[in-house]
């Protein structure tokens, strides 16, 4: 049950309350947790612990599932209402993915505690995806624990963060690698999450409060919160999601509750303490 809920949640999350409005639901499971997903049209990635990738088709309802070899992954039970193709990928580093975006110029990009899977989807089928991969043995990636990855919206950037090693930025375009660190700026070197909202700012979740890089100046500005700075409203430095309410707000999650900040600076605190006749 729990799985279901989750595929169902994520699955509004990522397209948007008023997208999900008035349309039919359909459930896809997998046997597995659902660590993450992301979408773009009518695709829709998810990633498992230890049940592989999955691509759904929103439109014909069939799915895709990529797995590396492993022979107890073939017990799953699977909705019977949906066409499911089963695809052997060996080029995969595993079957337990943290992360998954989908990334400019037809990639997808998959992260994991062993570096990160990039799969070119251009061909627009399934059978003839190509895989790639990056480590710290290939590529400038400090760290193969990958935590989050997001893609820049309208540049041709993926943002990948890391479990002990800070962020590091790929320009899809120009092929280069740079990197981003407590030196630079970022509240710690263990990224949680990352986000980017309408205001060309990247929100970096942390386990020391979360980070806000502006990207409207030359070089990039740096400001980060903390449970101290914002006078205790952010519950816990320990930040684990961010998301913006288009207008007015940018909410974050925490180990100790959830919080939320306007553009001029007021927070609101929201955990078991709470009065809700405070906010509204």
């Amino acid at each position: 049950m729990r799985d279901r809920l989750v595929v169902l949640l994520m699955l509004l999350f990522c397209l948007g309350g008023s997208a999900a409005l008035g349309q039919e639901w359909f459930v896809r499971v997998n046997s597995d947790d659902i660590n993450a997903v992301s979408g773009e049209g009518d695709a829709l990635w998810a990633v498992t612990s230890g049940g592989g990738t999955l691509l759904w088709d929103l439109d014909s309802q069939e799915l895709d599932k990529f797995l590396k070899s492993q022979p107890d992954l073939y017990s799953d039970e699977e909705d019977t209402g949906a066409t499911v193709r089963v695809w052997i990928r060996d080029e995969l580093l595993t079957n337990s993915f943290t992360s998954v975006a989908v990334g400019p110029s037809d990639t997808v990009w998959l992260g994991c505690s062993e570096g990160v899977n990039v799969v070119d989807v251009s061909s627009g089928n399934a059978w003839e995806f190509t895989f790639t991969t990056y480590t710290v043995a290939n590529s400038p990636i400090p760290s193969n624990l990958i935590t989050s990855i997001e893609a820049r919206p309208g540049a041709d950037e993926v943002w990948i963060g890391t479990q002990n090693a800070g962020l590091v930025i790929y320009d899809v375009g120009t092929d280069t690698w740079s990197l981003r660190d407590e030196s630079d700026g970022l509240a710690s070197n263990r990224v949680n999450c990352i986000y980017f909202d309408t205001h060309e700012r990247a929100w970096i979740g942390t386990d020391a409060g979360v980070t806000q890089i502006n990207m409207n100046f030359n070089p990039w500005a740096y400001l980060t919160h903390t449970h101290a700075t914002t006078d205790q409203r952010l519950p816990s430095n320990f930040v684990t999601g961010v998301l913006e309410v288009p207008c007015c707000w940018i909410w974050f999650t925490t180990n100790n509750g959830a919080a939320r900040v306007d553009l001029n600076g007021n927070w609101d605190t929201y955990n078991t303490l709470t009065d809700p006749s405070q906010h509204t």
